[in-house]
């Protein structure tokens, strides 16, 4: 279903389509309106009750990715990191220095190269991640920067810090997904193991500081293609949203 949430410095658009990361990704041609970062979703998840008007339970595409190694293995520069399952790549150019002897980051992409069953991610940005728990379904406090679990021992199983991983038992290039749905549904949940091509809901960030001429401007051409996905009426909706941000 449709609908438009504030959320501190963002409004949520729940487009009401469900699709794969790539074309989620791609939905609008617009550098303001993008997939929710994972932090926004934890905010909204964990810190907000807004997830309570969710209609039913689904889970979500975040814009990030988490690439990680399989059991045992490094981080090495200078080669590519290959998904065990899928055609998705994180190629050596841009496997920072500092991910050497590292076995996960953070990948916020600038794009996707998309060559037959073969995606290359083109990254943003790149945050080597340390300390971070492994395991299927491991639980640990998180990271107030990434909100992704990191190893500590565990005294109280109830507190609002908690987060848990479910990845994959081999090397990945995953984009992280994040569940709305009732209490104890698994909102704490960061799934890094879901395949990129499994159509989930798709929900878009606007910025509320966004200057509205402007964000009407960059969104302009990718118009037609949006009335083309939710509906004229809902398209509406939208313009309405950009021209309340004034």
């Amino acid at each position: 279903m449709f609908r438009i949430q504030k959320l501190s410095c963002k409004y949520l658009i729940h487009t009401g389509r469900r699709l794969g990361y790539v074309g989620a990704a791609g939905m609008i041609n617009s550098p303001a309106v993008r997939l929710p970062s994972n932090v926004l979703l934890d905010d909204y998840l964990v810190r907000s009750d807004k997830w309570k008007e969710a209609s039913a339970p689904c889970s979500c595409w975040a814009r990030e990715m988490l690439v990680y190694v399989g059991k045992g293995e490094r981080i090495r520069k200078g080669r590519d990191i290959h998904d065990d399952e899928t055609g998705w790549v994180l190629p050596a150019g841009f496997i920072p220095e500092s991910a050497e002897g590292k076995r996960m980051l953070l990948v916020d992409p600038a794009g996707l190269d998309v060559k037959n069953s073969r995606v290359a991610v083109i990254p943003g940005k790149v945050i080597s991640l340390a300390n971070m728990v492994e395991d299927f379904g491991s639980m640990g406090r998180m990271d107030e920067k990434t909100r992704l679990p990191l190893r500590h021992k565990i005294y109280d199983f109830s507190g609002p810090d908690l987060r848990w991983l479910i990845r994959g038992h081999g090397t990945a290039v995953r984009p992280i997904a994040r569940k709305i749905g009732k209490e104890g549904e698994g909102r704490r949940a960061i799934n890094a193991v879901t395949s990129p091509e499994t159509p989930l809901d798709v929900l878009l960030a606007v910025p509320a500081e966004q200057e509205p001429g402007a964000l009407i401007r960059d969104a302009e051409a990718s118009l037609q293609e949006l009335s083309d996905i939710i509906g004229s009426e809902k398209l509406e909706a939208f313009r309405r949203l950009i021209r309340a941000l004034d």
